[in-house]
C-alpha cells in the first residue's frame, strides 16, 4: 500500500494518473486544487483522506478527479473486497488557507482557556470565526457575555487534535 507521502515523485506509487505538472499541496502561497483519496492508511491504522495530487489549474484537477474515480470504480468491479467507504474527492484551498486554519485553532484554544493573546488582535481569521470585545480594552473582570460564551464552549465536546 502507498505510504502517505505526497511530495516530489513519491506521489504516484499507488498508480494514480501521471503526466501533468503538479504543485506542492503544502504550498500555502498559491490557490491549489487538491485531489484526495479517502481510504485506509495502514501506517496510521485509520481511514483518512490521503492527498493524491495538487494542481494550480481547475481543468487538470477535474481530469485527475475523473481518472482516479474511474480507476477506483474499475478496482471495485474486479475486487469485491474494496472498502465501500473508499472514495475520491477534491477540494480547493485558497492561498493562505492553512495559516487561516491555524489562526482559527489558536482562537479556539484561547477561548477554551479564557484568555486573549496579544497576537490575536489584528490577526486574520477564517470566515467562520470572529472575536468580540465588550469594552475598548481588555478587562480583568470577565463580562457576563464572556462568561456565557466560556460556559457554552465548555459544553462542546473537544475534537481530537
Amino acid at each position: 500500500m502507498m505510504p502517505a507521502v505526497h511530495n516530489g515523485d513519491e506521489i504516484h506509487r499507488r498508480g494514480y494518473p501521471d503526466g501533468v505538472p503538479r504543485v506542492d499541496p503544502d504550498d500555502d502561497t498559491l490557490e491549489r486544487f487538491v485531489v484526495r483519496h479517502y481510504r485506509y492508511d495502514a501506517s496510521r491504522h485509520e481511514r483518512r483522506h490521503v492527498v493524491v495530487a495538487a494542481f494550480d489549474n481547475r481543468d487538470e484537477f477535474e481530469a485527475c478527479l475523473r481518472e482516479c474515480s474511474a480507476a477506483l470504480a474499475e478496482r471495485r468491479e474486479s475486487d469485491p473486497d474494496v472498502d465501500p467507504h473508499e472514495h475520491i474527492s477534491g477540494t480547493i484551498q485558497s492561498a493562505g488557507h492553512r495559516q487561516l486554519a491555524a489562526n482559527g485553532r489558536m482562537l479556539v484554544r484561547a477561548a477554551e482557556h479564557g484568555v486573549v493573546p496579544a497576537q490575536l488582535r489584528g490577526m486574520e481569521l477564517p470566515r467562520n470565526a470572529a472575536t468580540y470585545s465588550s469594552q475598548g480594552t481588555p478587562s480583568a473582570v470577565p463580562t457576563l457575555l464572556g462568561r456565557r460564551i466560556r460556559r457554552w464552549l465548555a459544553t462542546i465536546p473537544r475534537q481530537r487534535r
